[in-house]
């Protein structure tokens, strides 16, 4: 997080790896800081496999409790429109979206 707070990466909890105020952006720099950076540092970008990525997008948000917000948001929605038969519970918490209804729903 920048804070000197973990030594192996893999330690960082999601819910602070994805705070953007641990991060700071180029654009918090001042210009010559911003063009010291741009001529003297490495810039490199990871591009994870899509299908990897797609597996890892619905083990995120659909098989993990605490997206409890999100599977009412989302998971509902998907259900509504890919499901046979959706029990009244599904439709009403979201919480048991197939990795096929997330397929489809993308």
């Amino acid at each position: 997080t920048g804070h000197g707070k973990y030594q192996d990466p893999l330690e960082i909890p999601a819910h602070e790896a994805h705070v953007p105020a641990n991060l700071r952006t180029l654009s918090e720099y001042s210009t010559s800081e911003i063009n010291y950076r741009l001529r003297n540092y490495l810039k490199f970008i990871f591009v994870r496999e899509p299908l990897e990525r797609l597996v890892s997008a619905y083990r995120n948000k659909f098989t993990r409790s605490y997206n409890t917000a999100f599977h009412k948001r989302y998971g509902t929605k998907i259900i509504r429109r890919h499901r046979q038969d959706p029990s009244s519970e599904a439709l009403e918490s979201g919480h048991d979206v197939r990795f096929e209804e997330f397929v489809y729903y993308l």
